[in-house]
């Protein structure tokens, strides 16, 4: 992969260009009277060995504080990343039958679920999803547990609740364990060649949180609420999708220090039309968010971010070799321009001087294939 972020370039051989590298595990045993036990354990191994690059750039909207171009910055002498045997995917045991099924584990959000809905380019590169500037990546919660309804008229719903843990290992190492409270409803509807997904995912930070500062909103017991909604239709070759996403907390402060509720709305338009053994996709969309003045350094101006927005185009094009096997080519380009940041991190090196350029472009050609 070729991609060049805020003037700086770099290139890369990694994974999960079009879809996600996993190893499912799964087991049902027959409880009788129509009632089934159930289990997923899910692997998703780093086959190049990581040293914090990765298919994405991260950083959070509106933030004064440091953004990654590729990755955070390594400690030296760091050793790589291996895989290992762990679960780091959707991994749960359950029980399912006629009033529905129940899941206890680390699982999957609706919120994904909306973003799938309404995504043709999946959460790889060209999809908005994993650039962290446009989409929140709200992939799964864990220690979770989650009930599903059973299909009726259509519909489909669901509730998963997240354990919070809000305790503090050590008193001077400054090492915080910390989990927060997660809640979720979801309602699915499918019908002929119409899907919605709606879901509705409430993050409540710990009592012993840090407070509220000019660059982190989130402090002690704040809700951030976030509303995605998910649609497609299929018509014959051709499938067109939406997902829009409003996101808020109720005690956020501004980067001009006013408390106020802060929050960002996302929407993306995504197209895919199927030509044989081929496929050429197609999104396009933008972010906002509602922060004010920020003051990033005494050396540069004051910025104002309201209702600035990032936009995003992304593209792929694949190619069936075989019925378990594609070919792609993806890129994307995005314009970051509700971030005012101090410091910029590439390829593990913070750079020197401020980039003018705001500008982040990936291309991606590999080889996908399941089995």
């Amino acid at each position: 992969m070729n991609a060049k972020a805020y003037g700086q370039g770099y290139s890369l051989i990694n994974q999960s260009g079009a879809r996600t590298t996993t190893f499912k595990f799964t087991g049902t045993e027959d409880l009788g009277g129509g009632t089934k036990a159930k289990f997923r354990f899910e692997v998703q191994p780093s086959i190049i060995a990581g040293n914090g690059n990765a298919f994405n750039t991260s950083g959070t909207s509106a933030s004064a504080g440091s953004v990654a171009a590729n990755a955070a910055t390594q400690t030296t002498g760091q050793a790589s990343a291996q895989s290992g045997l762990v679960g780091a995917g959707y991994n749960f045991v359950g029980v399912e039958g006629n009033f529905g099924e129940v899941q206890l584990g680390t699982i999957n959000t609706a919120t994904l679920d909306a973003f799938g809905t309404g995504s043709t380019l999946g959460t790889g590169v060209g999809s908005g999803y994993n650039s962290g500037l446009v989409f929140g990546n709200l992939t799964r919660v864990e220690t979770a547990a989650a009930y599903f309804t059973p299909t009726m008229s259509g519909f489909k719903g669901r509730v998963l609740m997240g354990t919070s843990n809000d305790s503090q290992y050590g008193s001077t190492t400054g090492i915080i364990l910390r989990r927060n409270a997660t809640t979720e409803l979801g309602l699915d509807f499918t019908q002929g060649p119409v899907k919605l997904t709606f879901a509705n995912l409430k993050v409540k930070t710990d009592p012993n949180g840090l407070a509220a500062t000019t660059s982190a909103a989130a402090g002690s017991n704040v809700t951030t609420t976030t509303n995605t909604l998910g649609a497609s239709y299929q018509l014959g070759s051709l499938k067109v999708g939406y997902v829009i996403q409003n996101q808020a907390n109720n005690a956020g402060v501004d980067l001009d220090s006013v408390a106020r509720k802060l929050s960002t709305s996302s929407n993306m338009l995504y197209t895919r039309y199927d030509m044989g053994a081929s496929r050429i996709l197609l999104a396009a969309g933008a972010r906002k968010t509602n922060n004010g003045v920020v003051t990033v350094s005494s050396t540069l101006a004051d910025t104002s971010l309201a209702g600035l927005k990032n936009t995003f185009f992304g593209y792929g094009l694949e190619h069936d070799l075989s019925k378990r096997t594609f070919v792609y080519l993806r890129g994307s380009n995005q314009t970051v321009n509700d971030l005012s940041f101090t410091t910029v991190v590439v390829n593990g090196a913070a750079l020197t001087a401020m980039p003018t350029d705001k500008k982040v472009t990936m291309t991606a050609v590999g080889v996908s294939h399941s089995f």
